[in-house]
């Protein structure tokens, strides 16, 4: 606990957030979708972890030891900027999110919100992707100057590089220890293990979604599906576009099924409104089914299964379910 609490005090940032993982049989067909916990016995191992690799990052660095860094540079301030807009639609106040400080003010803001982990989401989108270099450029979503993959998760050839290279280092170094190798050779490694980590990554994450989707169009037929909350991101003449992000998933409400009297779109304000005083527009969080799923394309077609009417968002008719957990993706790719 007092390492996580120094490491929040510095600056690092609190981009945890449920992970949900497909449940398959031995055939490989999905049963069900789970959220992973992360609790107390994850953020020991993680911390304790975070630790070590920090310790190790400044140990090479001190002892000027060719070797392959983990960076994660700074945003864009373009970008940044877009994060803050979105934001304040849903009605968080923005300072000037260039400045550390002024950000995670605004993220201790959103934590607990019904927006959260949507506006956690778009802000690991606004930051620059994590990379390997033999420079030790920093970090700046953890906030350290100096960080490596000494111990990960998941085994990493990075890692296997810190080892070469903090042999030399120790009191009883093994027997012909001679580092990692030139820091030309380290530059080609760490630009190819870059590579290789985005592909991995989309993959995992292409599968994932895969038999989310598969899952969802199950669930198009069931006798009982799963009511998800969602919030809407943008109305239009055909509909009601919406995502829902326990899944993060998009799809749309087609106009023809909207519930609860007859609708009419008043482009003006960019809503849907109904003869019973109903209203649909940005920002609304609503409870719904699935009723068609494109798995090729990665889009479903839901409807709204209750006729209460929706309030903004912080103040939902449908509490949004509080979950623990972070990202697997997210913790392994720090």
């Amino acid at each position: 606990s007092i390492l996580r609490r120094n490491r929040y005090a510095k600056g690092a940032l609190d981009l945890d957030f449920p992970e949900v993982r497909a449940v398959m049989d031995k055939d490989g067909r999905v049963t069900g979708i789970i959220t992973e916990e992360y609790d107390e016995s994850h953020q020991l191992i993680e911390e304790c972890m975070l630790a070590a690799n920090e310790a190790v990052a400044l140990a090479l660095k001190n002892g000027n030891r060719p070797t392959i860094y983990r960076v994660h540079e700074e945003p864009d301030s373009a970008k940044l900027f877009e994060f803050g807009q979105l934001c304040r639609l849903y009605g968080h106040p923005v300072h000037d999110i260039g400045q550390r400080q002024y950000l995670n003010e605004l993220m201790k803001s959103i934590k607990g919100s019904p927006d959260e982990q949507l506006l956690k989401l778009a802000l690991l989108k606004s930051l620059m992707r994590a990379r390997y270099d033999t420079e030790p450029l920093g970090h700046y979503g953890l906030a350290t100057p100096n960080y490596c993959h000494f111990t990960s998760p998941i085994r990493r050839y990075a890692d296997l590089v810190v080892h070469r290279s903090l042999n030399p280092l120790l009191a009883n170094p093994p027997k012909g220890a001679k580092g990692a190798g030139s820091t030309g050779r380290l530059e080609e490694d760490a630009e190819h293990i870059s590579e290789t980590e985005r592909i991995s990554a989309s993959a995992e994450k292409d599968a994932n979604r895969m038999k989310l989707f598969e899952w969802l169009e199950g669930q198009c037929y069931a006798d009982h599906p799963e009511v998800h909350e969602a919030l809407v991101t943008e109305t239009r003449h055909f509909g009601v576009l919406l995502e829902i992000p326990r899944l993060q998933i998009k799809g749309l409400v087609k106009s023809d099924k909207l519930p609860g009297g007859r609708w009419v779109y008043e482009a003006f304000a960019s809503r849907w409104q109904n003869d019973h005083g109903s209203v649909l527009c940005a920002g609304l969080r609503v409870p719904v089914i699935p009723v068609k799923v494109d798995r090729e394309q990665q889009w479903a077609d839901f409807a709204i299964v209750s006729r209460e009417k929706p309030r903004q968002t912080g103040k939902t008719a449908f509490p949004a379910k509080q979950e623990k957990g972070i990202s697997g993706r997210g913790r392994r790719n720090r």
